[in-house]
């Protein structure tokens, strides 16, 4: 799955709600991970 939100949904519509949890980890570590990297950039000069 390329979308850790949806797999979650689906994991808990068709399984038990168990199945949800590594799809809701890597949502949540995506998210963390964008943040870090899109602030280190932002703090980064312009370079052309």
């Amino acid at each position: 799955m390329q979308n850790a939100g949806l797999g979650a949904v689906l994991a808990l519509k068709h399984f038990y709600s168990q199945s949800a949890l590594p799809n809701a980890l890597f949502a949540t570590w995506c998210i963390v991970t964008a943040s870090i990297l899109a602030g280190i950039w932002r703090r980064q000069k312009h370079r052309i």
